[in-house]
């Protein structure tokens, strides 16, 4: 599988940071313009309209650009790396049944604002396989928890019966289920 940037879907992961790791997130908002500066460069929301105020729930459904890079300076690399490391960001995805390149996201040494707001939408360095994003959008649904993914349900034999089923298995747990839940919502 090749990897991709992923854009607005990586919000996902800078949501579950900030629940994790900002005081009373999930109720603060932010006033956005349209438009936010992040070091020497502006990042704007889509066709640069103005959202207003917007709470978390509001930013992640109309994609709110503004917010993510608010949020993500708040954070800081470290603890945006870190919960995109548990959701299994820069490690190799090695399963009995096939093998995915890592998805990377580059944040070690110096960040600048500029690559930290873009991180933040998804957008600069960050690179995903597609499976790797539906696995994270499939541990929120799941209440946090990540399966491992599984290309073969079951082996049958000539005869049609079945000779070996593979069961589920959890791969990891990155966030808690009631943060989870706040994304689900």
């Amino acid at each position: 599988e090749g990897l991709y940037i992923p854009g607005s879907i990586f919000k996902v992961i800078v949501a579950s940071s900030a629940l994790d790791n900002l005081e009373d997130v999930a109720s603060n908002t932010f006033d956005c313009q349209g438009v936010i500066q992040a070091g020497s460069q502006n990042i704007s929301c889509y066709g640069g309209q103005s959202h207003g105020q917007v709470d978390l729930g509001q930013a992640i459904t109309v994609s709110c650009n503004g917010y993510f890079v608010d949020i993500a300076t708040k954070l800081g690399k470290e603890k945006l790396l870190k919960t995109a490391e548990a959701f299994g960001f820069n490690q190799d995805f090695i399963f009995p049944d096939l093998k995915l390149a890592a998805s990377r996201l580059p944040l070690k040494g110096h960040v600048s604002k500029e690559k930290l707001a873009l991180t933040s939408i998804g957008q600069g360095d960050v690179q995903v396989t597609p499976l790797h994003m539906a696995m994270i959008a499939s541990a929120i649904a799941n209440d946090g928890i990540m399966m491992e993914p599984k290309l073969v349900y079951e082996i049958a034999g000539r005869n049609g019966k079945t000779q070996k089923t593979l069961q589920p298995k959890i791969y990891r747990k990155p966030m808690n289920k009631e943060n989870a839940e706040i994304i689900q919502d």
